[in-house]
């Protein structure tokens, strides 16, 4: 995906990617392939890898039942987490939280193996509008969990969650 100029800056800064990193990743498509795909330069056959890394991941994605997903929490002390409150209609009620969970090992390790597990996340929630901000992506006990949490009176998937 093509970041624009006007986009907010895939670094985090809270600034938009012209008055941030623009100028810093301006080079030929082939630097900046390399630079991006960086951690893929250790494994022989970048093909087979991200095959292999679909394959596992198809085989562990899973929904987690609203217990499960607390008791996961829990377990490691997080009790208290949950969504607080929608930011499009300020609804404090009946916002639902959809969690799906892959073994820890499959945490993704570079963006393309992010955008996987996103794509993978959006296809078993069946979720056809979802965006990627609006994922919460944790690690946490043996799972690495990605939650959805959605509006049950606007739709919308911009939940504040607090600790």
């Amino acid at each position: 995906m093509k970041i624009g100029r006007n986009d907010p800056c895939p670094c985090g800064s809270g600034k938009k990617y012209k008055k941030c990193c623009l100028n810093k990743s301006i080079g030929t498509e082939k630097e900046l392939y390399e630079e991006e795909h960086d951690d893929w330069k250790d494994y022989e056959g970048e093909y087979e890898t991200r095959e292999n890394y679909m394959t596992e991941l198809a085989k562990s994605l899973v929904e987690l039942s609203k217990d499960k997903h607390y008791e996961i929490l829990k377990k490691e002390g997080w009790g208290t987490w949950g969504p607080v409150a929608c930011m499009d209609c300020d609804n404090e009620e009946n916002i639902d939280v959809k969690c799906f969970a892959v073994k820890g090992d499959l945490e993704p390790q570079t963006r393309e193996e992010e955008d996987m597990l996103f794509t993978a996340v959006k296809e078993i929630s069946r979720i056809l509008d979802l965006e990627k901000d609006s994922v919460g992506f944790m690690y946490i006990g043996d799972y690495f969990i990605a939650s959805i949490s959605t509006c049950d009176k606007c739709g919308s998937h911009s939940i504040f969650s607090d600790f």
